[in-house]
């Protein structure tokens, strides 16, 4: 589960910092969150497929 956690909270983070070096808040921690959701949307249905 932590790969899950980690798919997640990497894009946000990313989006964080994009927000904070070219001032896009609040558009960069969405796009992160957006990204991060699909990605950890992903990785659960495969692991469900897999077991």
């Amino acid at each position: 589960m932590s790969t899950a956690s980690g798919t997640l909270t990497g894009p946000i983070l990313v989006g964080v910092f994009l927000d904070y070096a070219f001032g896009w808040s609040p558009w960069g921690v969405l796009g992160g969150l957006a990204l991060g959701f699909i990605g950890c949307m992903m990785y659960l249905v495969q692991q469900a497929k897999e077991k």
